[in-house]
């Protein structure tokens, strides 16, 4: 018989709170003297369990990965013990909490590298606040700010290691252009992501569409590329300067998705986007990465595909 998922258990904290747990749903009512407790906050009584990630090679795990467990709460902010590889001394990271309880539940899970994490949950993990040690590449911190674009990225400072109480920086609102001006670039020039992050918040656009002309892209540096580009074609904040570039946005993305289809070697998926038919100005941009794509040709018969695609191509862009 298969076990079904819990859907709902309570546990007693030593202060006389009783707290129901939802883990499904990642929610939690906590009850003192069998009435619900409303938190200070204000809204419904059910309140969020913080479900916070550790990220990197020197986190030691101290509570259970995965599951709710129950943390220390006192004046408005709970405690979050972990530990370092490199000493035995348990640390703890606080968050807000508005619940009067003693005790109050969070959830942790660990990582190696934010490669493997969204590898694995990149969609659909409950995690919003993630932990990070110093040795995480700058330009993958960069590439999960944009794919976890409403997590709170908490950087470990390095020099802070080996204190009682380690600084933790908050990464929130990391942006490519501070890398730069922080003199950590060097290492990220030739990085296509980074360098495509730099260019898109510039609004340099023609280098974006040159990268695909004077790089071999993999297929995850272009679909970070093109996380980029879909947040600044959905342009949620309502920027002027992006409402007037929203097609040649919409262009490039598209230039970006059919190259990933020719990387992929989608032969028959590139025929069924050329019988759909093109947009004159689309098709006129396609034919540099075509070539490019040719010059690179493996053997006869796909430089033979590619010569006939970018003659059907001049014919959609109006070419001679």
């Amino acid at each position: 018989m298969e076990n079904k998922p819990v859907t709902e258990y309570e546990r007693k904290t030593p202060g006389g709170f009783l707290i129901k747990i939802k883990p499904t749903r990642h929610l939690c009512i906590v009850f003192q003297n069998n009435v619900p407790e409303v938190p200070r906050t204000g809204g419904s009584m059910e309140q969020a369990i913080p479900c916070l990630m550790f990220i990197g090679r020197s986190f030691d795990p101290v509570l259970k990965l995965g599951t709710v467990s129950l943390v220390q709460s006192r004046g408005g902010k709970i405690a979050i013990p972990y530990k370092i590889k490199s000493s035995d001394q348990i640390r703890y990271l606080t968050l807000a909490c508005h619940s009067a309880s003693d005790q109050f539940p969070v959830q942790v899970q660990l990582y190696e590298s934010i490669k493997q994490f969204l590898s694995k949950e990149a969609a659909g993990h409950p995690y919003r606040y993630m932990v990070l040690d110093p040795d995480v590449q700058r330009v993958d911190m960069v590439a999960l700010k944009v794919n976890q674009p409403e997590a709170h990225l908490l950087l470990l400072e390095k020099e802070k290691l080996a204190d009682e109480t380690p600084a933790v920086t908050d990464q929130t609102k990391i942006r490519a252009s501070d890398l730069l001006k922080s003199g950590t670039h060097g290492e990220l020039a030739g990085n296509p992501v980074f360098l495509a992050r730099l260019y898109l918040r510039d609004l340099e656009l023609k280098k974006v569409k040159d990268m695909l002309t004077e790089k071999i892209l993999t297929g995850d540096e272009i679909q970070f590329i093109r996380t980029f580009l879909k947040i600044m074609i959905n342009n949620d904040q309502k920027k002027h300067d992006l409402e007037g570039a929203k097609i040649e946005l919409y262009i490039i993305d598209e230039l970006y998705r059919l190259s990933s289809v020719l990387s992929m070697g989608q032969s028959d998926e590139f025929d069924a986007t050329l019988d759909k038919g093109m947009a004159p100005a689309l098709a006129a941009e396609l034919i540099p990465v075509l070539e490019a794509y040719r010059r690179r040709a493996s053997d006869k018969i796909e430089e033979l595909r590619l010569w006939e695609w970018d003659f059907r191509l001049r014919k959609m862009a109006g070419s001679k």
